[in-house]
C-alpha cells in the first residue's frame, strides 16, 4: 500500500482512469453538498489558503493496468470534483484552460480509434447520463423520468453551474488554477484486489455508515466472485432491483423482507445483513442468483402493494390498507409472496385473506392498542404463512386477535386524538366510510385532506355556547358523529366559526375535493347534539358492520 498527497492536476491525469466498482453505493451526495465542495474551494482560494485538503481517495490498482484504479473510497467527492471541472470547462472560454479541463475528465486519443470516454468510469446505470449531459456538456436526451441517482447528477451539475455563474471568466480561470494546483488530495493505493470487498467495508465504516443495501449488495458480489460468477451479472440483477423499488426504498424494502421471511413469533428480527448472510447459506446453498431472484419477485409484490396494483377487489383492500401506517407490510408480503411462489392461493384466497386482515387491523387502531400488542397478530400470521398453514389456519391466526366487544366500545368512545398516528387512523376510518358511499365503479386519490370537527374543539362562538354545555360538548366533540373530511391544508378559516358560516366553508373547499360525507352535512340547516348522535350512530352502525369478524354486536 502506497499513500501519498498528490494535488488535483496530479489526480486527473491522462495516467489515470478511475471505475467506480459496482459493489459501491451510487452516488448520493446532494445538491447542497456539492455546492458546499465548491464554495469552501473557493473561499479558500479567496482567503489566500496555500492549500486545501478534501480527504483521501483509496484506490486498488489493476495489476493488468498500471492507469486504471478502483476507488474504493472517495467516489463522492471524486465524482463531485469531476462535476466541478466539468462545469468549469462549460463555462471558460478560454481555449487553452478549456482544453486543459476537458482532457482532465475526458480521455481522447487522436491517433486511435477508440471512442472517447470518461476518465471516471460510473456505475452502468448512469454512465450515459453522466458521459453526455457532464462530460461532454450535452443538453439533449436527458430522461423523462430520471432515476434518483440521474437526479441528483442533474440537479448537483446544475446547482454547481448556478454558483460559478456569479462570476466573470478570469475569476473563473483562476479558480480553476487554484482547484488544480492548490486542493490536495490523499491518494492512497493497493494492489489487494482479492481484499476489495472487505477493504471496502472497513474504509467505509469511518465515515457515513453503509446501508444494508450497500452491505446486502457487497456480500453478494463476494459471494459472486467465490462462485465465479461475473459481477456484471450480479450488477445487472442488482439494478433490476433498484428499478423496481428506487434507490431510496431499498433499505425499507430489504428490512420488510426480512420480517416477511421469519418462521417463528420472537419479534426480535436480526439485522438484514446477518438475515440474508444466513438465508444465503441455509437457503441458497451459497448460490446468489437465486437468492437475488427471489429478492426481485418479492419486490415486484412489495412495489404493486406500495401502488395497489392489483385489480377489483383486491385492489380496494389494499388501498385500504394502505390508509394506516405501513407497519402491516411484511405480514401481508409474506402471504403474496407465498401464493406467487407456490401457486397454493387462488385471487379469491387472496382476497378472503385481504378481508379477515383489514378487519382485525383496522380493529387493532381503532381499539388503540400499542404496536407491541399489534405486533402479535402480524407475527402470528407471519408463522402461519411461512411454516406452510393452510389459508384456514391463517385466517384463524388472524381472527384469534379481533375483539368485537372492545372494539365496539371504542368506535362509539372518543375516537380523534392529537398524535399523528391517531390522526392517521381517524383519517383512514372517515376514508373507509367515505368509499362505502361511493359506487364501485368510482376511486378518488387524495392528496392532501383534513380532518375536521364540525363542533369546534373550542367553543368560542356564541352559537355552540347556546347549544352545547360543557359536558355536552366534552362527551361529542371527538367522537366519529362530529367528524368529517375537506380538501386541502387544515382548515384554519372554519375551525371556530358558526355552523352557517362553517357550511361556507365547506362548499369551499368541497369544489377542490369532494366527499360524500360532508355533504350530507351541507344539506343540514343546524347543528345539534341531536345532529351528531343520528350521525354518530349511523356511521357506528357501518364501521361495526365493516369490521366486526363475527356476527352483530350490540351497541353499549
Amino acid at each position: 500500500m502506497k499513500a501519498e498527497e498528490l494535488k488535483i492536476e496530479d489526480v486527473l491525469v491522462q495516467t489515470k482512469t478511475f471505475v467506480i466498482p459496482p459493489y459501491q453505493r451510487p452516488y448520493s451526495w446532494s445538491e447542497d453538498n456539492a455546492k458546499q465542495l465548491v464554495e469552501d474551494i473557493f473561499t479558500s482560494m479567496e482567503q489566500g489558503e496555500s492549500e486545501y485538503f478534501i480527504g483521501s481517495l483509496i484506490c486498488i490498482q489493476d495489476q493488468k493496468n498500471d492507469y486504471r484504479f478502483e476507488v474504493v473510497d472517495g467516489q463522492q467527492r471524486l465524482t463531485t470534483l469531476t462535476l466541478i471541472c466539468a462545469k468549469l470547462c462549460q463555462l471558460i472560454s478560454n481555449v487553452k484552460v478549456k482544453a486543459d479541463l476537458q482532457e482532465r475528465i475526458l480521455h481522447e486519443d487522436p491517433y486511435s480509434d477508440i471512442p472517447e470516454e470518461p476518465r471516471l468510469q460510473i456505475r452502468l446505470k448512469e454512465f450515459e447520463l453522466f458521459t453526455n449531459h457532464v462530460v461532454m456538456g450535452k443538453d439533449t436526451n436527458l430522461p423523462d423520468k430520471p432515476t434518483h441517482t440521474e437526479s441528483l447528477f442533474i440537479n448537483n451539475f446544475r446547482g454547481i453551474g448556478e454558483y460559478l455563474a456569479d462570476y466573470d471568466e478570469a475569476t473563473l480561470i483562476r479558480l480553476t488554477r487554484y482547484l488544480l494546483r492548490n486542493v490536495f488530495i490523499v491518494f492512497v493505493r493497493t494492489e489487494d484486489f482479492a481484499s476489495s470487498y472487505r477493504l471496502f467495508n472497513v474504509l467505509n465504516n469511518r465515515g457515513t455508515p453503509l446501508t444494508d443495501g450497500d452491505l446486502i449488495k457487497n456480500k453478494l458480489f463476494e459471494q459472486a466472485e467465490v462462485n465465479r460468477i461475473p459481477s456484471s451479472t450480479v450488477e445487472q440483477k442488482w439494478s433490476q432491483l433498484e428499478d423496481i423499488i428506487g434507490i431510496e426504498n431499498i433499505d425499507r424494502f430489504l428490512n420488510f423482507n426480512t420480517i416477511a421471511n421469519k418462521k417463528d413469533k420472537d419479534r426480535v428480527t436480526p439485522k438484514p445483513l446477518a438475515a440474508y448472510t444466513k438465508r444465503l447459506q441455509d437457503e441458497y446453498n451459497g448460490e446468489v442468483l437465486p437468492l437475488i431472484s427471489d429478492l426481485l419477485a418479492s419486490a415486484k409484490n412489495y412495489q404493486a402493494l406500495r401502488d395497489s396494483d392489483f385489480e377489483g377487489l383486491t385492489r380496494k383492500r389494499i388501498r385500504f390498507l394502505n390508509l394506516l401506517p405501513d407497519e402491516w407490510f411484511p405480514a401481508v408480503l409474506a402471504f403474496l409472496n407465498r401464493a406467487s411462489t407456490d401457486k397454493c392461493f387462488t385471487p379469491q384466497d387472496i382476497d378472503t385473506f385481504l378481508m379477515a386482515f383489514e378487519k382485525v387491523l383496522y380493529q387493532s387502531w381503532i381499539r388503540k392498542l400499542i404496536k407491541s400488542k399489534r405486533e402479535m397478530m402480524y407475527f402470528e400470521v407471519l408463522t402461519r404463512i411461512n411454516q406452510g398453514h393452510d389459508l384456514n389456519s391463517i385466517i384463524e391466526g388472524i381472527n384469534v386477535h379481533a375483539d368485537n366487544a372492545d372494539f365496539a366500545h371504542h368506535i362509539q368512545g372518543d375516537l380523534y386524538e392529537p398524535s399523528p398516528n391517531k390522526i392517521q387512523m381517524v383519517r383512514a376510518v372517515l376514508l373507509r366510510l367515505e368509499e362505502e358511499m361511493q359506487d364501485d365503479s368510482v376511486e378518488k386519490s387524495y392528496h392532501r385532506l383534513s380532518i375536521e370537527h364540525i363542533l369546534p374543539q373550542s367553543r368560542k362562538d356564541n352559537y355552540w355556547q347556546e347549544r352545547f354545555s360543557d359536558d355536552c360538548h366534552a362527551q361529542w366533540v371527538q367522537k366519529l358523529g362530529n367528524l368529517t373530511l375537506l380538501g386541502g391544508a387544515k382548515n384554519s378559516s372554519a375551525q371556530h366559526h358558526s355552523f352557517p358560516k362553517k357550511l361556507e366553508s365547506y362548499a369551499r373547499h368541497n369544489k377542490k375535493v369532494s366527499f360524500d360525507l360532508t355533504k350530507e352535512i351541507c344539506d343540514l340547516d343546524d347543528w345539534t347534539e341531536d345532529s351528531i348522535k343520528k350521525r354518530h350512530e349511523r356511521l357506528v352502525g357501518q364501521c361495526l358492520s365493516l369490521w366486526s369478524v363475527t356476527g352483530t354486536v350490540t351497541l353499549l
